[in-house]
């Protein structure tokens, strides 16, 4: 009988640290206030942000939840609360990202920054606005590495060495590892970007 107590004790115990285990596991993610979701996006330490240096060439690669633009809009007024509500109960559909292309000079832009022989505005445009989307993939943790579905370039104002091109992905449950950037246009190799492995189901939550 000296013997059964101690060892119902440790059964006792490795159950209870068993449920322990599945409840960390299954733990829910954070959540945050609509000013407090923003302040986390934008900020140095938010996790899913990687920027890369290539011949004095700096791309930023940025995961954009959805829920940013939502409560973007809602705190500009331009949906109401019950609509920004509605919109984040929706289930996603698409992952973006932003890709920004910071060049190394003033006083150009990616449409005319060293054209190569053979090369005009009008592809150098056609490029971004569509041809970018074959140099743009997407590394799964599981299903591995998936081609872009769809792109969005953002040229601003010309003559500024920024621009920006918004990329979309399909959406899956599983984790990201990275993405990747074919810079052949710029006569660069393929550029990786370390996204922390980003698992969607860890991403904090609004408070509705």
């Amino acid at each position: 009988m000296r013997i059964a107590y101690p060892l119902a004790g440790l059964i006792c115990l490795l159950f209870l640290s068993a449920c322990g285990s599945v409840q960390k596991g299954n733990k829910k993610p954070k959540q945050l206030t609509e000013e407090s979701y923003l302040k986390w996006y934008e900020s140095a330490d938010y996790p899913y942000r990687d920027t890369v240096e290539v011949n004095q060439i700096v791309y930023v690669c940025t995961f954009e939840p959805r829920q940013v633009e939502i409560v973007r809009q809602y705190t500009s007024q331009l949906i109401t609360r019950d609509e920004m509500i509605t919109y984040l109960k929706e289930e996603d559909d698409l992952l973006q990202f932003q890709i920004r292309i910071f060049l190394p000079q003033a006083g150009t832009d990616v449409i005319h920054y060293k054209l190569k022989e053979g090369e005009s505005v009008n592809s150098r445009t056609s490029y971004f606005a569509f041809g970018i989307k074959s140099d743009l993939k997407i590394d799964y943790e599981a299903s591995g590495t998936t081609d872009c579905l769809s792109v969005h370039f953002e040229r601003g104002i010309a003559n500024l060495p920024t621009s920006k091109v918004l990329a979309y992905f399909p959406f899956r449950q599983e984790k990201i590892k990275s993405i990747t950037f074919d810079a052949a246009v710029f006569g660069q190799s393929k550029i990786s970007f370390d996204l922390n492995e980003l698992s969607i189901n860890t991403l904090p939550r609004l408070k509705l």
